[in-house]
């Protein structure tokens, strides 16, 4: 199983601990989540719909608190590699059989040939059936015919009116094009969004700035802004769109322990909270905008003025306390955010690359190289997406080097050298120098066997 695969399955066990991973829950309300979970379908990342036991997620709840994300992903087979014995024959019935029917599962195809007399009784193993089928890519069953939540199109959602309990128990994030064009520094005039996080319990706005683009790296920046200032929120809850269904975000929420809650698809009314805010920005700050070409510094400054001035310090209707007095009165409330140079590892994008024997791998539509060790190997890019920086190189989770642009030049001209097995960046030497233990053992072996030489010697001249 690669590093992909063990980093999607552990997204996906966090997912299903929800609000566990950062709520405030009693032993006795863990027991009755870890029965309301288990009682509910999952969709795999593979596909699969499955129902997981309370023991499994109440394993899966311990085992991250005790290592965190790292303490979901599976454990490294130890027969890794290998398989069990499987003639040629009956590999090519289960692979048809499995062709035939893509909802057969592993259990079915053996009792199949089980009853039709091709195999006996306990011949074959599920997880032999399912290596052959993994490897051949088609070990998943496909879904049926239902929508990505699991539900029958058409189907109602209830409604209830909600508010959080406490502050930054769940930030909403959302963006919201600007209906003037917009003159941003370097000469580019069009469409501004604006990127906004709401905190449920207070109404109060962490953070809000303009932006080219609704792309992944922009919302991000936002949301991490706005951890900087405030601290890391316990849910994060945003739709469906492009910049938020990314898997850098759902990492991103991971490593912080902050859940990410997605609404339903096509559902904005399901985040009233800022569907609302934005309705109101649009009337207290968009219609007073004068028309034309504005700028993105006039922009920022009516923005903030308004939110300064007003909305923060105005009594909300839902909470009965304006969003500033609401939001300091449980400051105590908020989880601490990281420093931030950890913040600033935590938020970069990672990208998986394969060394080609030259050293060399593909990056935005140049070259880069990396060390020749690595060569023939799966490695990580991290990366900045708005700086300028080449990526680094991890491997296993840990940083192995840097990356530098391929000057094919500059190789003509570099000597060779034979890769004789270079130790790893930053192990810790043993201190153990193998051929000096031999050496000295054929000193001493030598010595010995000289002084026995000499005792004979001795021996023979006394007696004679």
């Amino acid at each position: 199983m690669d590093d992909d695969t063990k980093r999607a399955i552990a997204l996906f066990r966090f997912g299903v601990l929800g609000p566990l991973v950062s709520a405030r829950l009693e032993h006795g309300d863990r027991r009755a989540h870890f029965e309301a979970v288990a009682a509910r379908d999952w969709v795999t990342p593979g596909g699969r719909i499955v129902r997981i036991s309370a023991r499994t997620i109440e394993a899966w709840y311990y085992a991250y608190r005790k290592q965190g994300l790292a303490g979901l992903g599976p454990a490294s087979r130890g027969d890794c590699g290998t398989s069990r014995a499987m003639s040629a024959e009956v590999a090519d019935l289960v692979l048809r059989a499995k062709r035939e029917k893509p909802r057969r599962s592993i259990r079915r195809i053996i009792r199949m040939l089980e009853r039709a007399g091709r195999v006996r009784p306990g011949e074959l193993s599920r997880s032999s059936v399912h290596r052959l089928l993994a490897g051949q890519g088609i070990s998943q069953r496909p879904t049926r015919a239902e929508d990505d939540d699991g539900q029958v199109a058409g189907s109602r959602v209830e409604r209830r009116s909600y508010i959080a309990e406490h502050v930054g128990d769940l930030w909403v994030g959302d963006a919201l094009h600007v209906r003037r064009p917009v003159a941003f520094p370097g000469g580019y005039v069009g469409k501004a969004y604006m990127l906004t996080q709401i905190d449920s319990a207070s109404r109060y706005v962490p953070h809000s700035y303009f932006a080219p683009h609704e792309e992944d790296s922009d919302q991000e920046h936002g949301l991490r802004q706005a951890i900087l200032k405030y601290g890391v929120p316990r849910t994060y809850y945003v739709d469906r769109g492009p910049a938020y269904v990314a898997g850098s975000l759902v990492a991103i929420c991971a490593e912080l322990g902050c859940r990410l809650l997605h609404a339903g698809r096509k559902d904005a009314e399901a985040k009233g909270v800022i569907e609302r805010w934005h309705r109101t920005w649009r009337e207290k700050v968009e219609d007073e905008l004068p028309p034309g070409v504005l700028a993105l510094s006039d922009l920022a400054s009516a923005h903030y003025a308004w939110l300064a001035r007003e909305y923060h310090l105005r009594v909300h209707a839902t909470t009965g306390a304006a969003p500033r007095a609401r939001f300091l009165a449980e400051v105590s409330e908020l989880r601490a955010a990281p420093s931030a140079d950890k913040l600033a590892a935590i938020f970069l994008h990672r990208k998986t690359r394969t060394v080609r024997k030259d050293g060399a791998i593909r990056w935005e539509g140049g070259w880069l190289e990396v060390r020749p060790e690595l060569v023939g190997k799966k490695i990580e890019l991290r990366f900045d997406p708005r700086g300028d920086a080449l990526p680094k190189v991890f491997r296993e989770g840990r940083f192995y080097c840097d990356t530098v642009r391929l000057d094919r030049i500059a190789n003509a001209h570099r000597e060779r050298r034979r890769i004789a097995g270079e130790p790893a960046p930053g192990v810790e030497p043993t201190g153990i120098d193998p051929l000096a233990q031999m050496v000295e053992e054929h000193a001493q072996a030598t010595r010995l066997t000289h002084l026995a030489t000499q005792d004979d010697v001795t021996d023979d001249q006394e007696e004679d």
